[in-house]
């Protein structure tokens, strides 16, 4: 039961995240609304794999959005969390994450 609810909630989590990278540049609007959704559940969960990816998409729309602060701050709380994720080496690249 435990491991069905965590399946769901990781798929549910997934989803909005694919869904926010697919439309990144097509409806902003969009996929903003999917991030913050998405965001809810990673800082309920304390998931770092799933906001690493998060907010790297997070930092190309507002890099897209001409937000540069934004960006910045974006693609640092991404390097954080593929750290505190254990996952050096997503930290060190390029902020290109958020792409499949």
């Amino acid at each position: 039961m435990v491991a069905e609810l965590i399946e769901d909630r990781e798929h549910a989590l997934a989803s909005l995240i694919d869904e926010a990278a697919r439309v990144r540049r097509s409806d902003i609007a969009r996929c903003i609304e999917l991030l913050d959704r998405a965001a809810a559940l990673v800082d309920r969960q304390q998931d770092h794999l799933h906001a690493g990816r998060l907010h790297a998409i997070r930092g190309e729309v507002e890099l897209t959005r001409g937000d540069l602060l934004g960006a910045i701050t974006a693609y640092q709380l991404s390097r954080m969390a593929w750290l505190a994720a254990g996952r050096a080496l997503e930290a060190r690249g390029p902020c290109s994450a958020g792409r499949r």
